[in-house]
């Protein structure tokens, strides 16, 4: 998935006070990169 997936879940969570962090795998939302091999080919 992709940091814009959590989208809907921040618009509720972030004004109760709840922290929120999402982020993008490369390859995937708007990272770079081509593919995601989850430090496999790393």
């Amino acid at each position: 998935g992709c940091r814009a997936d959590a989208n809907e879940a921040a618009v509720v969570l972030l004004p109760s006070n709840i922290t929120l962090f999402t982020l993008d795998f490369s390859g995937s939302g708007l990272s770079d990169g081509q593919y995601v091999s989850l430090g496999w080919h790393e």
